[in-house]
């Protein structure tokens, strides 16, 4: 009996000194087991960049939402919105991107805030794929919300332990970076090994990634933009084929507007540009038809708001080219502010929070192709 003892402890003692390493740098990493609440509300410099537990992004944006001052200008969308920069804008921002999916998250992301903290304008961007039924035929039940509020994990889960544990022995984190010492505030594997997070104003920094974009480094995942074209030759991962606009997203947007302008706030649309190559397979695929219909679908229902709506998918920005695409759909910052000095040239309600010569002082000193400021 003694033996069997003996032997069950040490069948059991190796899994848990082997799951201890991981767990040790998920801790020290700030990964798992680290609340952020604080470093949210001090309003220190922090980059938060988490590789498994991205879903605490949500919850990351919705309480910078609502325990920073209230802003007088949002970006809200996917993570096609995450290079507007505070620097670029007069008026208090905040950048709320990564919060939403499905076009019908909009309007359940912002009952979700306190609508002391609504701002007055908001900068929108309506991804492609939001309007075909083949990515998304919007039939399950929208999100609540309660969802950005409730989407922190604190805990690891076994299979994120196993992840970390493979990683860590792939030399994917090394054990140095993940225990290194920081003067800065970095929580998450990213921030600590890959410098990729977000920073405390809601915009994202790709970190390393960038470097290798500078060094025209062919080891980048979408190098030549060859993952987003694989993507489109195959019809996955939002490059789903379609022919005709899903007509539920149409309400939805229509829905979210209705709520914005009762609640006296501005929004400003638009369609988030591709890179060239992308932008033309997608034209000449002959499954992607749906894409065109966009605008003459969607501009009215803005417009019939006294909204405005602003197409920038074929990345014929003055000062822009490929070369300031991150990937094959995002762009960098110096696309984003060129999307802004465009609006203000023509016309947009969004002087009232940004001037041209605001973005041309930055863009003239900007710290490379792809990031505007340092920070």
């Amino acid at each position: 009996m003694k033996k069997f003892i003996v032997r069950l402890v040490v069948f059991l003692l190796l899994p848990a000194l082997l799951m201890s390493v991981p767990l040790a740098a998920l801790y020290f990493s700030g990964e798992c087991l680290t609340k952020i609440d604080d470093q949210i509300a001090a309003n220190n410099k922090y980059l938060i960049g988490y590789a498994y537990q991205e879903s605490n992004y949500k919850y990351l944006k919705w309480k910078g939402l609502e325990s920073k001052p209230r802003k007088d200008i949002w970006a809200l969308g996917s993570s096609r919105v995450l290079q507007f920069r505070e620097g670029m804008f007069s008026s208090s921002f905040y950048n709320a991107g990564f919060t939403i999916e499905s076009i019908g998250d909009f309007k359940p992301f912002l009952e979700g805030i306190n609508s002391s903290k609504y701002p007055k304008t908001i900068i929108i961007s309506l991804d492609q794929w939001m309007f075909n039924a083949n990515w998304d035929a919007l039939e399950k039940p929208q999100k609540s919300k309660e969802f950005w509020k409730n989407s922190f994990d604190f805990l690891p889960t076994m299979g994120i332990l196993k992840m970390t544990l493979k990683d860590i022995f792939k030399r994917k984190y090394s054990i140095s970076a993940v225990f290194q010492h920081h003067e800065s505030i970095k929580i998450g594997l990213q921030a600590r090994v890959n410098d990729r997070g977000f920073r405390n104003d809601g915009s994202m920094t790709e970190g390393n990634d960038i470097q290798k974009l500078l060094k025209n480094d062919p080891s980048l995942e979408d190098y030549g933009f060859r993952n987003t074209l694989n993507r489109i030759e195959l019809g996955t991962s939002r490059f789903e084929t379609g022919d005709t606009l899903n007509t539920k997203s149409l309400v939805l947007l229509d829905e979210f507007l209705t709520f914005c302008v009762k609640n006296n706030i501005e929004v400003i649309a638009f369609l988030p540009p591709f890179a060239e190559p992308v932008d033309k397979a997608l034209q000449t695929s002959g499954k992607h038809g749906y894409i065109s219909n966009i605008e003459n679908a969607v501009k009215p229902i803005l417009n019939n708001h006294g909204l405005e709506f602003w197409n920038f998918q074929h990345l014929d920005l003055p000062g822009t080219s490929d070369l300031d695409m991150i990937d094959g759909f995002h762009g960098g910052e110096l696309v984003h502010a060129n999307m802004l000095i465009y609006m203000l040239e023509h016309g947009s309600t969004i002087q009232k929070h940004t001037q041209v010569s605001l973005l041309r002082h930055a863009l003239n000193q900007q710290k490379n192709t792809f990031e505007v400021f340092s920070y």
